[in-house]
């Protein structure tokens, strides 16, 4: 389980997050709403380092992440962002940016990822998507479409499994078809590997039939 306890964010003297806290359980799918501006992207950003956090704790068994670097919290939480264009090299293939996402932090050659690239992605997700995935692996990565794009960063954001799978905004570049796909692609992700997940959403309609709960922000605390 992963907690934010009273948790304070200001940025340039204007306070974000005033006290806010939330308890994640293993395998719990939490959408996160809230107007522009209220402060989601900053709760994520707090999560995996990337803001500083002026008071609070964010625990998972007991250890405050807050202790640690950035880099220490990639190994507890993973992100798939917005724009299906960040975070994969476009000139490269697919299975390329695969084995690049496999490979953080450890010592391997590239030619030697493949198979055990097809095999974390067989391990992690349905057996649907990883036939998908299968077919683009000679692609590039600038010739898929959004859908496809955002499909294979979602394989790369869970290559290396985590405990809390943070989702902002995945689907708002995609069309419906490829939407439902994706959303397929992560409950079955965060089903079969029990891991914790929040999702920021301004579409309801699309993803709230499929999470636990939804928590709305507001004057800096969730509702």
């Amino acid at each position: 389980m992963f907690k934010l306890k009273d948790i304070f964010v200001s940025i340039n003297n204007y306070q974000i997050l005033k006290g806010l806290s939330l308890e994640v359980k293993a395998g719990e799918f939490v959408l996160i709403t809230g107007a522009n501006g209220s402060g989601k992207s900053t709760l994520f950003e707090c999560i995996v380092g990337r803001r500083s956090v002026d008071a609070g704790k964010i625990l998972y068994r007991e250890q405050d992440l807050l202790e640690l670097p950035e880099q220490q919290r990639a190994l507890l939480v993973s992100q798939l962002r917005q724009d299906p264009k960040a975070g994969s090299v476009a000139e490269m293939t697919v299975w390329e940016n695969l084995c690049l996402a496999g490979l953080r932090g450890k010592k391997a050659r590239l030619q030697r990822c493949r198979r055990s690239t097809l095999q974390a992605t067989t391990d992690n997700l349905c057996s649907e998507l990883s036939l998908d995935i299968e077919k683009l692996l000679d692609c590039k990565m600038g010739d898929l479409s959004g859908g496809q794009r955002q499909l294979v960063n979602f394989v790369m954001t869970v290559m290396n499994p985590s405990y809390l799978l943070l989702l902002d905004e995945p689907t708002a570049a995609l069309d419906s078809q490829a939407s439902a796909k994706l959303l397929d692609a992560i409950v079955c992700y965060i089903r079969k590997r029990r891991v914790a997940c929040l999702m920021i959403t301004h579409n309801l309609l699309e993803v709230e039939h499929l999470a636990d709960r939804q928590v709305h922000l507001k004057d800096g605390k969730l509702e």
